[in-house]
């Protein structure tokens, strides 16, 4: 799969003949079919392993029902058949939950009518339920004009077995996957989906299927402090709460580079009278804190005081967090903290979240400001299939850049031992030595590389093992070009003085 889609993004960059062009599009179209087939089988083992992680992150939720439809509408090749949705006007524009799943879910469910509905409507309608000490129920209805079925098929189409044998549905091998697996999200994210036919449209044709999803409110703490007057990045007094057993020098050179005014304090009852007392001290006064959050030291515990002292609202709160964990963020949203970064993060992610919480910081050319991506990079790739090989290596190729190839970990660790790389691609899954004790020993010689993961395995308790292991990023096979443009981006920008 690595292979073929990786192939195909490149072909797509040369000027091609209408003829092959068209093969190249089926290719990587069909690929990208059988790619989703394959997730949702992997989805399926994740939810009955209990494996399943749903993210909670603030989104735009008509921008995902718009990129659904509009994704939707590439499958539509009749010309009397029209899509169209609607969202209630007291549906919140933000929410916190898990977009990639409900796109799944939404994706899922409007290919299912489009392949049964010639002709006609497909109706999307999304309306607020309810909203109660910042919970939120979204309601969800699809309804179409096409194919009706009855009972027994609407529950071997959307998950509930029988073992009835009189009816049968009459659909594409891999509708009813998507729809049991759409059914099983939905449940995941503690909705209910159920299914009738007709839809009530027209007469007795086409499917109704509703369904409700739990996800948060992204409504956040009014601060009560004035930024106008704070034009340069000096003017932000900073105070940063750590533990007692450490202090990330990484992340406060960081704050010190970008030239923000610092003071470090660690975490102890009297931290709270700290803040108190530098209230008293209008020029002085603290309008940005900054709290660690890590195994040995909780900040939220630290945030959860300042939240119970009533002093949330008089300055802009962040937290950085190598602990990330299931309800991070919701604690952020209740605690009234206004940023919320998981390291490993890239400064310039820092440097928004200052300049969204100071808009009137004069932007001017700073010591981070970047320009376009550097050319003159380093780059080993530690893969031991030949084809990923390959791919990897055409599509860096075709992006401009050099590169050396090592089959095996121990292999890859001896070549960065020889020679300075700037970046390591690296497999987790190798023979002899893999991933992840290559990029610790390389770390061990060389701590200024960046090492990314190049792997099909993207599973929490990976990546969590990866970050131990020294390795910052994942890019995840089957590699896209547009992946490898950000990466470069990321890290590698020129530097604008």
């Amino acid at each position: 799969m690595n292979g073929i889609i990786g192939i195909t993004d490149v072909l797509k960059k040369y000027h091609l003949t209408s003829e092959i062009k068209e093969i190249v599009g089926l290719l990587h179209r069909s690929t990208e079919v059988l790619l989703s087939i394959i997730n949702d089988i992997l989805d399926f083992s994740r939810i009955e392993s209990g494996k399943m992680i749903l993210d909670e992150v603030p989104f735009n939720l008509r921008e995902e029902i718009t990129y659904c439809t509009d994704l939707a509408k590439t499958n539509i090749t009749s010309n009397e058949l029209n899509l169209i949705y609607t969202v209630d006007d007291n549906v919140p524009e933000s929410i916190i939950g898990d977009p990639f799943r409900l796109r799944q879910v939404l994706t899922n469910l409007i290919n299912h009518s489009i392949r049964n509905t010639e002709k006609g409507e497909i109706r999307l309608k999304c309306a607020l339920k309810n909203n109660k000490n910042g919970i939120i129920t979204l309601g969800f209805e699809l309804l179409d004009t096409g194919r009706s079925f009855d009972k027994a098929s609407l529950k071997k189409i959307f998950g509930d077995f029988v073992n009835i044998e009189s009816k049968k549905v009459r659909s594409n091998d891999d509708s009813e996957f998507g729809t049991i697996l759409s059914k099983q999200l939905v449940e995941l994210m503690g909705g209910e989906l159920s299914a009738v036919s007709p839809s009530g449209i027209s007469g007795d044709l086409g499917t109704k299927v509703s369904f409700t999803l739990l996800t948060y409110s992204n409504d956040r703490q009014i601060k009560e402090l004035s930024v106008e007057k704070i034009k340069t990045f000096d003017r932000i007094k900073t105070l940063v709460i750590t533990g007692n057993q450490n202090r990330d020098e990484e992340i406060l050179g960081a704050l010190h580079r970008l030239g923000l005014t610092v003071t470090i304090t660690t975490f102890q009852r009297s931290t709270i009278n700290q803040i108190r007392t530098n209230m008293n001290y209008p020029e002085e006064k603290y309008n940005l804190v900054i709290v660690f959050d890590d195994d040995e030291f909780s900040g939220f515990d630290a945030a959860r005081v300042i939240w119970e002292n009533r002093l949330s609202a008089n300055f802009i709160m962040l937290m950085i967090s190598s602990n990330d964990k299931k309800g991070n963020y919701l604690n952020c949203i209740t605690l009234g903290i206004d940023h919320y970064l998981i390291k490993p993060f890239d400064i310039s992610e820092l440097l928004n979240i200052i300049k969204n919480s100071f808009p009137f910081i004069e932007d001017k050319a700073s010591s981070i400001e970047i320009g376009s991506v550097r050319t003159d990079i380093k780059i080993l790739i530690i893969e031991d299939n030949k084809m990923n090989q390959n791919v990897i290596g055409t599509m860096l190729k075709s992006m401009g850049y050099s590169y050396k190839f090592s089959d095996d970990g121990y292999a890859g660790y001896l070549l960065a031992k020889a020679q300075k790389f700037d970046l390591i691609f690296m497999d987790l899954i190798m023979p002899e030595m893999d991933g992840f004790e290559s990029a610790q020993r390389i770390l061990k010689i060389d701590k200024s590389v960046l090492i990314v993961a190049f792997t099909a395995d993207n599973m929490p308790e990976t990546r969590r093992k990866a970050e131990l292991s020294g390795i910052k990023d994942f890019i995840s096979k089957p590699v896209r070009i547009d992946e490898l443009k950000r990466l470069f981006a990321r890290y590698f920008k020129k530097q604008m003085f």
